[in-house]
């Protein structure tokens, strides 16, 4: 009799519970969440905005990008920025393969493209036509900051290569010609007296040549996939310009950046943390359009940096408003009036 008892009041408790959820579900409304990314920095938080962006009439329909050959960082910061303008604004965006960092500088001049790909170290060089410019391109101005890019000296264990001095009689792939990388290595090859045979491969082309010994090395800028996919099936060895060696060349090439920092096992799960030289990658835009265009393209990116980090997450982190320091030339003054908004300029 107690049992029944018991099973009565346990019966009657749970209707009464059930009762309870039901009435919460039908009549009390389930607040929708809201989800928002973050750019979290020691000054400052972007997030998603509210705000309903439109892409104003007279304004190009097609936005040209000019990025690299694919399989690179630049091609897939090119791609991220693409998938954000041509979601947002519905609007055709092209990503251009191009020769990289000078040659986007050149195609903006000549009006090929509307934003594009570079870095700090080339921008330099162009605003004041020195190094591969022979006159000054002032047709660019800088829209926003990407990602730092440690450079990288990629060898295989089997060659026997030790340190960037070994390369001396080597066959070495400094990838696209004119790109920041083949800049780059010529540059310190050059200043340390290294007599490589240097070629100028695509980066999937690259990766063959080393694996097959028709090649001993080749440079790239961290974060590379490409390298990534090549440590899963051959031994890799990275190295880096630093200590001794990084002094040398700076001293002979200030405008470049060290030390920057490659993390441990990143690509192996020996590879040890790395210090190297390096440059900070940019957007650039085109100088002459309107300043509202910019500031509008610039709202877009920092509004949807979730749609930046599934496909390229370094830029996603290192756009960071505050990175605007590593710029040596002139904002655009769309992109001038976005970060005075945040506070990082004045």
């Amino acid at each position: 009799m107690i049992y029944r008892k018991t099973a009565i009041v346990a019966a009657v408790i749970v209707i009464f519970i059930i009762v309870i959820a039901l009435y919460q579900f039908l009549i009390i409304p389930t607040p929708t969440p809201t989800i928002t990314s973050t750019i979290t920095t020691s000054t400052l938080s972007v997030t998603t905005s509210t705000e309903k962006l439109e892409w104003k009439e007279g304004w190009p329909r097609t936005i040209r990008i000019g990025a690299a050959a694919p399989g690179g960082g630049f091609y897939m910061a090119a791609s991220a920025i693409a998938n954000v303008l041509s979601e947002v604004f519905k609007i055709e965006v092209i990503v251009e393969q191009t020769k990289a960092s000078v040659h986007n500088i050149k195609l903006m001049e000549e009006g090929s493209i509307e934003l594009g790909m570079t870095t700090t170290d080339t921008t330099w060089e162009a605003w004041y036509g020195k190094g591969g410019f022979t006159k000054e391109y002032r047709g660019f101005r800088i829209l926003m900051p990407g990602w730092p890019g440690p450079y990288m000296f990629v060898t295989l264990e089997k060659y026997g290569i030790r340190s960037i001095r070994d390369f001396n009689g080597k066959t070495f792939s400094a990838l696209t010609p004119g790109s920041a990388t083949d800049v780059f290595v010529r540059k310190v090859f050059s200043t340390l007296k290294i007599n490589a045979t240097i070629v100028n491969l695509s980066p999937s082309d690259t990766t063959e040549a080393l694996k097959s010994g028709v090649i001993q090395g080749f440079g790239i800028g961290h974060p590379a996939p490409s390298v990534v996919e090549l440590a899963r099936t051959e031994k890799v060895k990275i190295l880096t310009l630093s200590g001794e060696d990084a002094e040398i060349f700076l001293r002979e090439h200030p405008e470049f950046t060290y030390p920057l920092t490659i993390p441990a096992g990143y690509y192996y799960p020996e590879q040890p943390k790395l210090l190297a030289v390096g440059m900070y990658n940019l957007v650039i835009v085109k100088a002459d359009l309107p300043e509202d265009l910019v500031y509008t393209i610039l709202k877009a990116l920092y509004s949807h940096v979730n749609i930046i980090n599934a496909t390229w997450p370094a830029m996603a982190i290192g756009m960071s408003p505050e990175n605007v320091k590593f710029i040596n030339v002139p904002l655009h003054p769309g992109a001038e009036k976005f970060y005075r908004e945040l506070g990082v300029i004045k």
